[in-house]
């Protein structure tokens, strides 16, 4: 059985009337006459940014309001009897198909997004609302609203590049990071901060302040934490020893900022970097140099024993010269 936009309108009317016989009270204004409510249901459906559609249970379209035709520049007529399954992108024809399936076998109606063939050969974005159309206790076909979201669709793909393109960055980036909320727990962490001190994503969640950082550190790492949390001004770099899951000691620089939201402090991100090589090198220069040091201490010392020897050999041939 067709489903015409008379049949739709008709039905509108009739919510339309009981809903106002609920309203309505002392001072309500008075409903419109009953021989308005088409007119006015009917300029409502084809103002609506929103297409309107009707498919029979076999997937013919049997109704389409105005916004379809501004949309997609196809004729309400091209379609009007045709299978709505021609009408969509060909990866989105099994999911349609599906979605039907499921509202006849009376689950509940849903939400989905299906690409939708424009006259030109392009595809829109839309989001579908479907329903089954049941009148008198039979089920006469699929009624449903669909709306474009093809702006906001690119838009969410080009936040989701963004996105994976910055986590990449983070993710790859020389620096560890860590967020700490304000008692110090990790709420985040990129798989840097995973690499120094040796330890997987779910060991990393059970570890804190006080199992990564050496003890000899640990209560100037979290008396820095308070004070940052607390608005005290601290500095916000500085260096402490980490203790890897192996047991190792890693040298570490960070640098820490408070996290605001709403002008609040609600935690901390950090920047970590591994600085074990650097101190190795330094402790090996520092002892070169001290080497070097007391080499040339000794060299030192050695040369003014020498001219101290040759001042008293001198001094005694002199003294023996005068004697004789």
């Amino acid at each position: 059985m067709a489903l015409w936009p008379e049949d739709l309108i008709r039905e509108l009317s009739e919510l339309k009337e009981k809903l106002e016989a609920v309203g309505r009270g002392p001072g309500y204004p008075p409903p419109p006459r009953v021989n308005q409510h088409g007119v006015i249901y009917k300029d409502l459906i084809e103002s609506m940014d929103i297409v309107v559609y009707t498919t029979s249970i076999d997937g013919q379209i049997t109704s389409l309001n105005p916004v379809f035709e501004r949309i997609t520049k196809w004729k309400t007529n091209e379609w009007l009897g045709k299978d709505f399954r021609d009408l969509l992108h060909p990866d989105d024809v099994e999911d349609a198909v599906l979605t039907i399936q499921k509202l006849l076998r009376g689950e509940k109606p849903c939400v989905n997004r299906w690409r939708v063939r424009t006259k030109n050969g392009n595809y829109l974005f839309g989001e579908f609302h479907s329903n089954l159309y049941v009148k008198s206790g039979k089920i006469l076909g699929i009624i449903g609203i669909a709306r474009n979201i093809t702006s906001d669709h690119e838009t969410e793909l080009a936040l989701e590049e963004s996105e994976s393109r910055y986590h990449d960055l983070v993710e790859k980036a020389g620096v560890a990071i860590l967020i700490n909320d304000t008692k110090g727990n990790f709420k985040y962490f990129n798989q840097k901060f995973l690499e120094i001190f040796g330890y997987n994503n779910e060991e990393m969640k059970k570890q804190s302040i006080k199992t990564l950082v050496h003890p000899d550190d640990v209560d100037m790492v979290i008396s820095l934490h308070k004070n940052r949390i607390e608005g005290r001004e601290v500095k916000s770099r500085h260096e402490f020893r980490g203790i890897k899951k192996n047991g190792d000691v890693v040298y570490l620089e960070v640098d820490t900022l408070p996290i605001l939201e709403g002008g609040r402090i609600v935690g901390t991100r950090s920047y970590i970097w591994d600085i074990s090589e650097k101190r190795r090198l330094q402790e090996e220069l520092e002892k070169i140099l001290a080497k070097r040091t007391a080499e040339l201490r000794n060299e030192i010392s050695e040369r003014i024993r020498t001219e101290d020897e040759l001042k008293k050999l001198k001094r005694d041939d002199v003294s023996i010269h005068v004697n004789h």
